[in-house]
């Protein structure tokens, strides 16, 4: 199986409403690996693409990325864009705040929506990130209902070299949506998946600064 990425223009103009709290993602159990899922790194039956990707172009940022498991990463990432503009509405006005990513301390997947991309047999979904929590370093906090691409996956530079991180990922739906369960955690909630992703997942990525060597 071959995800593929997507990366917007430099500057992205998304929306946001102000939403009640939400939980963090919580960690299904291990899912197994889908059938065909081609060319990937399997770990305990489970996978995460690894398929070639273009260099990014844009400006370096040390970055630590928080996955479902626990378990967090730390080095440098380039991020082909360097400023969002949020609007919300709150008490019926309407807000815009136009953020850098240095002026951005977290950005949280809080939600992920699943997108059919195969019906032949089963049905395969890719569950990509569709509501975020956006902390800035000052000021307040923000939620994203719209699905920043440019985070979909990108590569860290570690001391132990570089690695591709991703923020979504994709399960099969076997059966009929009223009696039909998920391939790979088992649950027969078709909503399951929404809240609980692949513990391999990114759901968190704090901007320590920029990267200056």
């Amino acid at each position: 199986m071959r995800l593929v990425s997507f990366f917007p223009a430099v500057c992205l103009v998304l929306l946001a409403c102000p939403l009640g709290a939400v939980l963090d993602p919580v960690t299904p159990r291990l899912p197994v690996i889908p059938n065909g899922s081609g060319d990937g790194q399997e770990t305990n039956r489970t996978t995460i693409v690894t398929n070639p990707q273009a260099p990014a172009t844009g400006t370096s940022y040390r970055v630590r990325v928080w996955f479902v498991n626990g378990s967090s990463l730390e080095g440098s990432a380039v991020f082909p864009f360097s400023r969002y503009t949020v609007e919300q509405t709150i008490g019926g006005r309407r807000y815009y705040r136009t953020l850098t990513l240095d002026e951005t301390g977290s950005i949280r997947v809080r939600r992920w929506v699943p997108v059919i991309m195969s019906s032949q047999g089963k049905e395969l979904y890719y569950f990509l990130p569709g509501l975020y929590r956006i902390l800035p370093k000052t000021g307040t906090e923000l939620v994203l209902d719209k699905r920043m691409k440019m985070l979909d996956s990108f590569d860290i530079a570690t001391p132990a070299g570089v690695t591709r991180v991703y923020s979504f990922f994709a399960d099969y739906w076997i059966g009929r949506r009223e009696d039909g369960h998920w391939e790979n955690s088992g649950k027969r909630d078709f909503f399951w998946n929404n809240s609980r992703p692949h513990p391999g997942t990114v759901y968190r990525i704090d901007f320590l600064g920029r990267q200056t060597s």
